[in-house]
């Protein structure tokens, strides 16, 4: 994913830790696109199961207004 935002001119930042405005932690995106508030993820076999997905990550990241997009491979 980094090689394709590279060759998009897309200015990423590798495992960018996100905090609430408290200072807690909420979660490290696989690439945080520089600037904004949202982060590229790839999502393999084990990001999505039911204990992650339970996790309530997705969740807070909307109430810090972050936005996630997932991908995956064939």
């Amino acid at each position: 994913m980094w090689v394709l935002h590279l060759a998009a001119a897309i200015e990423v930042e590798p495992h960018k830790e996100i905090f609430d405005q408290w200072g807690r932690f909420v979660a490290r995106g696989d690439l945080w696109l520089v600037g904004t508030r949202r982060i590229h993820e790839y999502d393999g076999d084990v990001h999505r199961d039911r204990q992650t997905h339970r996790s309530g990550r997705d969740r807070r990241l909307v109430e810090i207004e972050w936005q996630r997009m997932g991908f995956t491979s064939y």
